[in-house]
């Protein structure tokens, strides 16, 4: 099938960067004599910063000083992957040769910032699998809204009907949903039941598939989702 695309959400689904983030946020909260709750990163994974920071950890109502608390985890972050690395989920990157290979475009549509993914490229050099990126800076509404998604598939001028995310987290499945993609969700973040239990049927907001990693799929599984 020609003009179908595919869109990654980064965190959690091309890199398996759980560690990396917790420790940066854990970073900040020492920084600043704060604490994270239980379970914050599962609860809050592919959120923008700025939003966890007021929303969810309530940390300030000031926009200003939440952006500079951002930028500041985020720094923390790359001196963190500059430093260890981040491994890449399992079969990611020969998945990602494969739709390569059969000249399917790829695209990031994250709530990263663009410093992330530039600095993630060129550490694993994976950065020319990908004709688009499209971070937090790019965006002005971050997940569930679809703008980061349909943004991603504009760049790659492909229609929505004719893309498919993958994503690990449940404000991700929701803006592709919006934006009226195909999903495939991965149980990196949370568990594959919790995906099953949202819909592999019987509900218009039907999961197109539920996968645990790469691993075993294929550019010809990902071709089938349009079929």
């Amino acid at each position: 099938m020609k003009n179908c695309a595919a869109i990654f959400d980064f965190d959690g689904v091309i890199i398996d960067s759980g560690r990396e983030h917790l420790k940066s946020w854990e970073m900040l909260a020492r920084a600043h004599g704060k604490t994270l709750p239980e379970g914050f990163l599962s609860d809050t994974f592919g959120m923008r910063n700025i939003d966890i920071i007021t929303k969810i950890l309530r940390w300030t109502d000031s926009a200003v000083e939440a952006a500079e608390m951002s930028e500041e985890k985020e720094r923390y972050y790359r001196s963190i992957v500059r430093s260890e690395g981040v491994p890449l989920v399992p079969g990611a990157l020969d998945f990602l040769q494969e739709l390569a290979k059969r000249n399917i475009p790829c695209a990031v549509g994250s709530s990263t910032p663009l410093e992330n993914l530039r600095v993630i490229f060129d550490k694993l050099g994976i950065g020319g699998y990908f004709a688009a990126s499209v971070g937090m800076e790019d965006v002005q509404k971050g997940k569930p809204d679809p703008q980061v998604f349909l943004e991603a598939a504009g760049r790659l001028g492909v229609s929505p009907e004719h893309s498919c995310v993958f994503e690990d987290s449940l404000s991700g499945i929701e803006a592709a949903e919006a934006a009226g993609m195909k999903r495939v969700a991965l149980a990196t973040t949370h568990s594959a039941e919790f995906w099953i239990k949202r819909g592999l049927s019987g509900s218009s907001k039907q999961l197109n598939a539920v996968i645990e990693d790469f691993i075993g799929f294929s550019a010809d599984k990902f071709l089938g989702i349009f079929t």
